[in-house]
């Protein structure tokens, strides 16, 4: 993903400042939040505690009074209208906090400490004490006489029978109930308020117009919220969207003595304030030091990236096989670090395939001028061997020539015996003919006298070619050695990635970026060892070759022995026929002067013909294997001068390749 080490290094460092100190500040942050949560869920649940033990108590005196008054006045249900009233009058009197004291019959029919007359049979709280037997606790009303908000509480009475005969009532005032639920404070706009838990309205609320409506009017989008908590449980947190469409937290309490629930709660922005304001810090202390240390990390790669960096660019130079010295990585050579080794470990590889590289090149160089001279040289060679064989054709010809006339001469001699009496003639003739072949004698033996000094030459050409050849020889084994050296470089290469890679092994993940320089020396050595391979190639090709061309020098000294020999005999046959033409001239003379003696010698002369005309014939044969074995060793020369050209080729290849090293 990342393909710089600066990148990767600049990642680590991150990773490795940031995520523990991430873990810990989230860790902490977290336990901080749960811890304040816990604590404003708990300080919420105290306000609502203890409110509503207080409302809860304060209730529960009024049902003791209700007790204690109707036990006090035991036969109070039984006195007529007028000394109930009294009875009512004095029970107020005596409890200045009671408003009224109400007593009714089974119908709801009332008289109160006011003297006033009213049907409450259709009021809940006389419906349910006809039910329920017990003491009931009404709503919070708005008295309609007073107009002070009060609280009624019902005793139901029964007759011997346990039958329902009627209630007796006191109104007690809510102000000091009111005043205890106003004084709750969650933050700074938070509250608590009353409501009923069976009949869901508000008893109390800061909101005016709530007051005596029931849960679901005022707010219809928490009534499912509502009735599986407050409408449900006894007590509990609770989180919900207010009418007003403010996140609110609260904590509710049952009242049991009235089943009332009491509900403290507030704006969540104001109860977290503290927590979201630590939680802002925290993470701004985060962000400020996570700029720290990426700064801090961005300084640090650049200090260990920067020497990196700079071998990768010498190791880019040398695969791109610039070898030349560059005084612009001094800096790098001088650390003392792993960084340091590495550079100057490459400096003098460097330096050993540049002094290899100036060495091959100028024994490619060398190469390449012993193949021009050797390819002049063969030049020179073939058109004296081309001269010569037209040499050894234009003296064949000649030799078929004196062999033919030889062979007229012998049947003129033979005719001679039938034709003694044209003797002087037939000598005339004969003489003529002698004159011609001693022509063709005489050059003859110039021809074989050329092919003789050619001979020489060739010999001493092929001497040369052979000399060269041997240095060539023994250039290639030079060169050998230098690949040699090569692969031996290539081998320690190898070893310094090895050893790179196991170091890099060793240091983990700080090693990565020597695992890298590992991989390119790797590279390096094996772009080496694949280059050293080719030269090694081609070197072993150009001993082929050189082999060859001993081998075909070989076998050129052996024909050109062959040739120097056959040239000896046809000197040796010419020189013959010199004496034989000389004595045939000496015969004629003698036979112009003396015919008698010839005509006696006549079988003599014949026999001498015939010796003449088979050398004759023997020497255009020699003649025609002499040029044989001419044309083949011009067959040799022009394969010397094509594997020359090959060699020529390979000096040329082997020059290019070299050029390409920047030394």
């Amino acid at each position: 993903m990342f393909k710089s080490i600066k990148v990767k290094l600049l990642v680590f460092v991150l990773i490795l400042s940031l995520v523990p100190l991430l873990i810990t500040n989230a860790y902490q942050l977290t336990s901080y939040t749960k811890d304040q949560n816990r604590e404003i869920s708990a300080h919420l649940r105290d306000i609502s505690k203890g409110n509503a033990e207080l409302i809860n108590q304060w209730i529960d005196q009024k049902l003791i009074l209700v007790d204690t008054i109707y036990k006090s006045h035991p036969n109070i249900g039984s006195l007529d209208r007028s000394a109930a009233i009294e009875a009512l009058k004095t029970i107020k009197l005596q409890y200045p906090d009671i408003e009224t004291v109400v007593l009714t019959d089974s119908e709801g029919k009332s008289i109160s400490s006011e003297m006033q007359d009213i049907n409450i049979s259709d009021r809940e709280y006389f419906k349910k004490a006809q039910k329920q037997q017990e003491v009931i606790v009404s709503d919070i009303i708005t008295s309609k006489s007073t107009g002070n908000q009060v609280i009624s509480f019902v005793k139901p009475l029964n007759n011997d029978k346990g039958e329902f005969k009627g209630t007796f009532m006191i109104v007690g005032n809510a102000d000091a109930l009111l005043k205890a639920v106003s004084e709750i404070k969650i933050g700074q706009t938070g509250y608590g308020y009353l409501i009923n838990k069976e009949t869901t309205v508000f008893l109390t609320h800061p909101t005016k117009e709530y007051i005596g409506k029931k849960h679901e009017e005022v707010n219809p989008d928490n009534v499912k919220l509502f009735k599986e908590t407050i409408f449900t449980n006894h007590e509990g947190d609770i989180e919900y969207l207010a009418a007003d469409n403010t996140k609110r937290l609260g904590y509710y309490h049952l009242i049991p003595a009235a089943n009332w629930q009491l509900v403290v709660t507030g704006k969540a922005s104001e109860i977290l304030q503290g927590v979201n304001t630590t939680t802002k810090v925290i993470i701004d202390l985060i962000g400020v030091t996570s700029a720290i240390v990426a700064i801090l990390s961005v300084i640090l790669g650049n200090t260990f990236v920067k020497p990196i960096k700079r071998v990768t660019d010498l190791l880019i130079k040398t695969e791109n096989l610039d070898l030349a010295e560059d005084d612009s990585f001094n800096e790098v050579y001088k650390h003392k670090d792993e960084i340091g080794i590495m550079a100057r470990a490459l400096r003098v590889t460097r330096k050993t395939m540049r002094e290899l590289i100036e060495k091959i090149q100028q024994t490619s160089f060398t190469i390449e001028e012993s193949t021009k001279g050797l390819s002049s040289t063969l030049g020179e060679t073939t058109g004296s061997i081309e001269a010569v064989t037209r040499a050894m054709d234009e003296m064949a010809h000649g030799s078929g020539e004196l062999a033919r006339n030889t062979q007229v001469g012998a049947e003129r001699l033979e005719a001679l015996s039938n034709k003694i009496e044209d003797i002087n003639n037939a000598s005339s003739e004969m003489k003529g003919f002698i004159d011609v072949s001693k022509i063709a004698k005489d050059r003859g033996i110039e021809v074989v006298n050329k092919l003789q000094g050619v001979v020489v030459e060739n010999e001493a050409v092929a001497a040369r070619v052979g000399e060269k050849v041997f240095i060539l020889d023994e250039k290639s084994e030079k060169i050998s050695l230098i690949t040699e050296t090569i692969k031996s470089i290539t081998s320690q290469i190898n070893m310094l990635s090895l050893n790179a890679a196991i170091e890099s092994a060793r240091a983990g993940e700080a090693g990565r970026g020597f695992s890298v320089v590992a991989n390119e020396i790797k590279k390096l050595a094996a772009d080496t060892a694949t280059s050293t391979v080719e030269i090694d190639n081609i070197i072993k090709e150009f001993k082929k070759i050189i082999e060859d061309t001993k081998a075909e020098m070989i076998i050129a000294k052996q024909v050109i022995g062959n040739t120097s020999a056959m040239s000896k005999i046809t000197g040796e046959a010419f020189r013959s026929i010199d004496r034989s033409v000389e004595n045939i001239i000496g015969k004629i003379d003698a036979l112009a002067i003396d015919i008698v003696s010839m005509s006696k010698d006549k079988d003599n002369v014949i026999r001498t013909i015939d010796g003449i005309s088979a050398v004759s014939e023997q020497s255009a044969a020699t003649s025609e294997e002499i040029s044989a074995a001419v044309e083949q060793q011009s067959a040799n020369m022009v394969t010397i001068s094509e594997t020359a050209q090959q060699l020529y080729n390979i000096a040329t290849e082997l020059k290019d390749l070299i050029i390409k090293f920047k030394v």
